[in-house]
């Protein structure tokens, strides 16, 4: 039980304290996949002004984002050709509760950089990508820089460019 409180004081304080990319204490294992892109498109994700009560008492207002942050780069839709665990060898047994992406699925994928630098050659072939587990990390108010891409859409790094 003194255990379990403990984590939960740690968490709490992690979470509205420090900066919007605290580092992972356990980064999840990476996902690396061959996708084709199906479309891509530039993005700038930015701040609002929303603030949440944030507990234990006395209650305050916490600001949820970092106020004129912004977060520019690429949304793609793709399509998974295939997928593995990128750290599969360095990684726990117990981690059943990762998946590869299965081969054909739809992804939204937001990669950082230009459109002219992710989008030119994109259409025409297959792309590696490999999640970005820095997502994980946004567990620390105000949110800023990744932690603005919506939670639904999966942060990616281009490791190979296009072959065809």
């Amino acid at each position: 039980m003194l255990k379990q409180l403990m984590v939960c004081a740690v968490a709490v304080t992690t979470f509205v304290e420090g900066t919007a990319e605290a580092r992972c204490i356990a980064p999840p294992p990476q996902v690396r996949a061959d996708v084709t892109v199906g479309s891509c498109v530039s993005v700038t994700f930015g701040s609002s002004q929303i603030q949440m009560e944030w507990p234990p008492p006395p209650k305050r207002l916490v600001p949820l984002y970092k106020a004129g942050a912004s977060y520019s780069g690429v949304i793609l839709v793709v399509h998974v050709k295939t997928s593995t665990l990128a750290s599969k060898a360095n990684d726990p047994d117990d981690l059943t509760y990762l998946r590869e992406w299965a081969a054909g699925d739809t992804k939204e994928l937001f990669v950082r950089g230009s459109i002219d630098q992710i989008c030119s050659t994109t259409l025409y072939g297959t792309l590696t990508v490999t999640t970005d587990p820095g997502r994980f990390c946004c567990d620390t108010l105000p949110w800023e820089g990744r932690c603005l891409v919506p939670s639904t859409t999966q942060i990616v790094t281009v490791d190979k460019k296009i072959s065809r």
